[in-house]
């Protein structure tokens, strides 16, 4: 357990020299059950969870990747420790700001991660983030036709933070 998060989890080989950390997630995504081999959907488990954007590849190619490290630190007879850092939940879990948070990472000289794509590179430091924020709306209740100016209605607040961020997404740059 790392950062009070049950799945994640942590493993070191080596000594000495500098701190490499190589972060592997392996977290399945809600909704995204699907049968191996077809290219029309068909879950296999209806509103069951599965792997996206190569979710399924990220925690066992990253655990290869520290495991060719360390063999290879040992081969050359080079200082340094290889650490992975197993970080579930990261699609709208975001357990590596938790651990980021709690000091984890804190010792770590270099983080490498990867993600897998349509072309074998680099990816270009131009991304968008995502933040999950939840809303609570509340209202209070009048009679329609008595006394409706003493309602407030939680939909109406609703509907028009909707329309508002739509007008704000309209104008904000692709940069943003």
């Amino acid at each position: 357990m790392e950062a009070g998060i049950s799945t994640a989890m942590m493993g070191e080989a080596g000594e000495g020299g500098p701190v490499i950390a190589i972060l592997g997630e392996y977290d399945a995504l809600p909704g995204l059950s699907q049968k191996a081999g077809i290219d029309w959907p068909e879950p296999v488990e209806e509103g069951g969870d599965g792997h996206g954007c190569g979710h399924n590849l990220l925690g066992a190619g990253a655990m290869l990747a520290a495991a060719a490290v360390k063999n290879y630190l040992a081969e050359q007879g080079l200082p340094g420790r290889v650490r992975y850092y197993g970080c579930p939940a990261e699609e709208g879990g975001a357990a590596k700001t938790f651990m980021v948070r709690d000091g984890v990472f804190d010792d770590v000289d270099i983080a490498l991660s990867w993600h897998s794509m349509h072309f074998l590179g680099v990816i270009p430091p131009k991304t968008l983030a995502v933040t999950m924020i939840d809303f609570s709306f509340g209202g209070r209740s009048a009679h329609a036709a008595v006394s409706p100016h003493l309602g407030r209605s939680a939909l109406d607040a609703v509907e028009l933070m909707s329309v508002g961020v739509n007008y704000l997404r309209e104008h904000v740059s692709p940069d943003a």
